[in-house]
């Protein structure tokens, strides 16, 4: 009997600077072993990564995970090579609202051609309480719905370090099975779907 093979998928983080991509991986990260982990060099068509081995429900997967701050045409590639795209902003800020729409979803669908998933997280960079919020999720869903991407949208500032890894466990399982149903393989060049935080 053939050992079953580990499942691959690629996730990649876009936002502006400032807005916890790298807390936010970082806080994916603390519970996997560091046997599990590997850095992965990064070359003229990707950013440094890490590749990460993890039981996801039933299924053991190996997720390969990027993150950049500014559109490149150089990690287009990269984009139709993954399986769903996370974009980070920070619900505090208008300009950072704003540069979803102006600068990463329209980066996306235009020049990216990308028609995988994208999961919107809305993150609380000022840490108070009743941090001044500059918009909410019914603004947030229709910028989603007349943008015309497969999307959705995810608080994320106000939930626990716990709840944001099964976040995006469930978020990864969603992405593939998207994938399933879209016949998109990682392996097949064009028809490539990919997951960004």
């Amino acid at each position: 009997m053939s050992k079953k093979k580990d499942k691959s998928i690629k996730i990649c983080f876009l936002g502006d600077e400032g807005v916890g991509k790298k807390e936010f991986i970082e806080n994916y990260l603390s519970k996997i072993d560091e046997k599990n982990k590997k850095k992965e060099k990064p070359d003229k068509n990707k950013p440094e990564g890490i590749v990460i081995t993890k039981q996801i429900a039933e299924t053991k997967m190996k997720i390969s995970i990027y993150q950049f701050s500014e559109e490149d045409e150089k990690y287009i590639n990269l984009i139709q090579q993954t399986q769903c795209v996370f974009v980070l902003f920070d619900m505090s800020s208008r300009d950072s609202f704003d540069s979803l729409l102006d600068k990463w979803i329209i980066w996306l669908r235009e020049q990216c051609r990308f028609a995988g998933l994208v999961m919107i997280l809305g993150n609380y960079v000022k840490k108070e309480k009743d941090a001044f919020l500059s918009t909410n999720k019914e603004e947030i869903d229709e910028m989603i719905k007349v943008s015309e991407i497969s999307g959705r949208f995810e608080e994320i500032g106000n939930k626990t370090n716990e709840e944001k890894i099964q976040l995006i466990d469930m978020l990864i399982n969603e992405a593939e099975e998207y994938g399933k149903k879209a016949n998109l393989d990682s392996k097949k060049g064009d028809d490539k779907n990919c997951i960004i935080f």
